[in-house]
């Protein structure tokens, strides 16, 4: 689903890992179909912090594998 944000089967697969001690890097994919102005990068990043609290250890990239591109 585009632009789904963190779904609650994201939140419970990274929850597994979590606590499973497991090293966890979140990735967002399709960055390319993303809408972007200043500060939307920063915006996403506070969402999933926000939504994935225990898991603010975690580096965030995104990517677009359409484009081959990403970002940190």
């Amino acid at each position: 689903m585009l632009n789904a944000g963190v779904t609650d089967q994201d939140a419970k697969i990274a929850g597994e890992a979590h606590e499973s001690g497991k090293g966890v890097i979140i990735v967002v994919n399709k960055w390319d179909a993303v809408e972007k102005e200043t500060g939307t990068l920063e915006e996403y990043k506070k969402d999933i912090y926000q939504k994935l609290k225990y898991l603010s250890y975690a580096p965030i990239i995104f990517i677009s594998a359409k484009t081959r591109t990403k970002s940190k």
